[in-house]
């Protein structure tokens, strides 16, 4: 799904903050990262002759078309009031019917879809992959200058904590 909807005057500066916010805080996505069905979304301002004006809104998913909007409409209900309320026409996550609505006039279409992603590369494994790196940079850091005896015993017990990333 591809849309451009237009920047209410003056809410750009807004938008920039929102989107500092969803890049620094796990509050503001982790539920959907719980989810893994995002394989890509972003939101990007596009410049008119002079400032920002339209809101470019990308994303792929894996779940079923019909329930997609429904669905985050439900769980990022905050985060789309936050980003989409700065547009123009926006009415709100509920009633879903009129947010489909407003997505389809603003609805673009995929002229691109990138669908030759190696079987490692789907969004489970990679959050599995990031939660795994923490977790072994940490058992490094935790584990450094251990005695060989002690050192075996944190390794069984970290290999039983990270099965569910491997």
């Amino acid at each position: 799904m591809t849309t451009v909807s237009t920047v209410k005057r003056w809410h750009a500066p807004l938008l920039r903050l929102v989107f500092w916010f969803g890049r620094h805080s796990e509050a503001a996505i982790g539920r959907l990262k719980a989810m893994r069905v995002i394989a890509l979304a972003r939101w990007t301002l596009l410049p008119d002759a002079s400032a920002a004006r339209y809101l470019l809104f990308e994303t792929n998913w894996s779940g079923a078309d019909a329930t997609y909007i429904p669905d985050f409409a439900l769980l990022m209900r905050l985060q789309w009031q936050a980003i989409w309320g700065n547009t123009k026409g926006f009415p709100g996550s509920f009633p879903t019917s009129r947010l489909l609505e407003f997505i389809t006039t603003v609805d673009c279409g995929a002229d691109h879809f990138w669908s030759d992603y190696d079987d490692g590369s789907t969004t489970q494994v990679i959050v599995s992959a990031l939660a795994l790196e923490r977790e072994l940079a940490t058992f490094a850091r935790d584990t450094r200058g251990l005695a060989p005896d002690e050192l075996a015993e944190r390794w069984a017990s970290f290999a039983t904590k990270v099965q569910q990333w491997l």
